[in-house]
């Protein structure tokens, strides 16, 4: 695999802004109570593994954690979030809000804003997974093609 140019970081954020998306924004949950749903996805979280593949070809495919990239999830109880992708000596932050609806989480980002999106998740022993589709430059020609993302996320300590 070819190592990621300007261009392609910015399909790399792009695809976590889709998907998704370092620390905590110091919001408080403003008295509100914890949706129990959510409560399983509240910290902070570091990406072992975020495999794109390309959906007209799955023979190709790519871990940008392999790839040098470092990603991190902050979950407040309030459903916002923070994500911060680095690669390329660059980083990518996004906040939002997250919602959970049986085994979906649908994404929200507000900062910078962007469309909702819907992953589907589960949890394998200390994993948090998300599987969902994105968009990715695969050959690096500018242009971004559909893939299939899977995310596998560990919780930090706090």
């Amino acid at each position: 695999m070819k190592t990621p140019d300007r261009r392609t970081f910015l399909a790399l954020s792009l695809t976590w802004l889709g998907l998704s998306s370092v620390g905590i924004l110091g919001c408080s949950d403003g008295g509100t109570s914890l949706d129990k749903a959510l409560k399983p996805f509240v910290g902070k979280w570091r990406a072992q593994s975020m495999v794109l593949t390309n959906a007209a070809n799955p023979t190709v495919s790519v871990d940008l954690v392999d790839e040098g990239a470092t990603f991190t999830l902050s979950i407040l109880a309030t459903g916002q979030y923070s994500a911060s992708l680095s690669a390329l000596g660059q980083t990518n932050t996004e906040v939002g809000m997250i919602e959970v609806s049986g085994n979906q989480v649908t994404i929200t980002p507000t900062s910078p804003a962007g469309p909702s999106l819907v992953a589907i998740f589960s949890f394998q022993g200390d994993l948090l997974i998300l599987d969902g589709t994105s968009e990715f430059d695969f050959n690096l020609d500018g242009t971004a093609e559909a893939a299939t993302a899977h995310f596998e996320l560990y919780e930090l300590d706090s």
